[in-house]
């Protein structure tokens, strides 16, 4: 396999620290708010490139690199001179970079293509990127511009971190901020630079800002967003180098945006924190809680109404369907809650009859609470009590017995049961 050479393994370590960079880089554009910044950047290069190559007339990296620097530069003056005039808003002033230096790099690339210069064959690598046609030399670039920039994060870390969440705050702690701004401007530049080989100048803007969305599915700690954006970035660099590699006709960088959209769907269902299928996961085990609570409940109450406490199904549902009545029974009765001396007729176990109990105390204990500590009229606690009594901890219901003196009843003048 070619990725056993030692030029391979060479290469794929530089998009492998591209790609953590840009993911850490991104982090903190992302804080900012300003995500479309390394999207507006990349996009500002393609003139740049397309430029210096009309100009020099062969690939050269070193005259590509500069057309993209100068085009790079000039789209940020731009920026923020569009960004000082307060009738603009930042994103009016990036939407108007974007587009106005895009389309410019895609008129030249049109005139370029029917000028009938040579040697533009390989001219497409630098707009989607193709890892396999990197040297040592520009592997030695990126890993140099990514130390660099990893420097910056580390060691301005702290202050990265006040100026992306709080710009007024950090003026007020005396930061530089229009300082600290420009050099996280400069080492997104500078980096989406060394990466345009390897990326593309086009979709390398993908590298700055799905690691970090990804990220932010996951943990709300700066600390950890960071780490979790280097092994996004780095990882989707790697596959898509070593695509690559494997493929000579295939670009990396449109593989690399295929598997950062890849980790993000798989992140959006399964992130611990805000994946679609784990919150309607905990949505549903929830709802199956409170409607076990509330079977319970309703048995407590009527069992004095029948012989032996024995009830049928149908006086139970509180609101629920049949059949769901009928699978929330199923269910607790698996859990030992109740037991079945008859079909579809169910009773409290000693453990259900416990957990009744514990649920109607703290219904009870929180419109006490309401009425007397917070002036709620006994007529309107209720509603709030039937919601709030499978959120209460025995902590929690310790804590209300203690400030409440335990009550012996509640506003509506039942008796409020502490015995287990």
């Amino acid at each position: 396999m070619e990725l056993m050479h030692y030029n391979s393994r060479i290469v794929m370590l530089g998009c492998i620290l591209l790609g953590s960079t840009a993911g850490v880089l991104g982090k903190f554009i992302y804080l900012k708010k300003q995500s479309l910044i390394g999207d507006m950047l990349s996009h500002a290069l393609l003139p740049g490139v397309i430029g210096a190559f009309w100009i020099v007339e062969q690939k050269s990296w070193s005259a590509l690199m500069l057309g993209a620097l100068i085009s790079g530069g000039l789209a940020m003056v731009l920026f923020r001179q569009v960004g000082s005039d307060p009738r603009i808003k930042p994103q009016g002033g990036l939407a108007i970079c974007l587009c106005s230096f895009f389309s410019l790099g895609m008129l030249l690339l049109s005139l370029l293509q029917n000028s009938g210069l040579g040697r533009q064959s390989g001219i497409q690598d630098f707009i989607f990127g193709r890892a396999a046609s990197m040297r040592s030399a520009e592997v030695l670039q990126i890993g140099v511009v990514c130390s660099l920039c990893l420097l910056v994060c580390v060691v301005w870390f702290r202050a990265l971190k006040v100026v992306c969440f709080d710009r007024a705050f950090a003026r007020s702690l005396g930061l530089r901020v229009p300082l600290i701004e420009t050099v996280l401007y400069v080492a997104v530049v500078l980096l989406i630079i060394s990466g345009i080989e390897a990326v593309g100048s086009v979709l390398i803007s993908a590298l700055l800002i799905l690691p970090a969305t990804i990220a932010s599915l996951f943990t709300y700690r700066l600390g950890w967003s960071l780490l979790l954006c280097a092994l996004f970035g780095g990882l989707a660099a790697a596959g898509g180098a070593g695509i690559s590699y494997q493929w000579s006709s295939m670009p990396t960088g449109p593989w690399i945006v295929m598997l950062l959209g890849l980790i993000l769907s798989l992140s959006l269902v399964f992130a611990p924190y805000r994946g679609f299928g784990v919150l309607w996961f905990k949505r549903h085990k929830n709802r199956k809680k409170i409607a076990g609570e509330n079977f319970l409940k309703s048995l407590l109450k009527l069992e004095g109404n029948y012989p032996k406490g024995v009830i049928p199904l149908g006086a139970i549902t509180r609101g629920l369907s049949l059949q769901r009545a009928i699978k929330t029974a199923s269910h607790l009765h698996r859990k030992g809650l109740i037991v079945s001396p008859h079909p579809r007729h169910w009773k409290l176990s000693t453990d259900g009859r416990k957990r009744a109990k514990a649920i109607l105390r703290s219904h009870r204990l929180w419109e006490s609470y309401l009425t007397l500590k917070m002036n709620y009229k006994a007529d309107h606690v209720h509603p709030g009590a039937e919601a709030v009594e499978h959120l209460i901890s025995p902590e929690l219901e310790k804590l209300l017995e203690k400030e409440l003196d335990k009550p012996e009843r509640d506003p509506h003048q039942k008796r409020i049961d502490y015995s287990d």
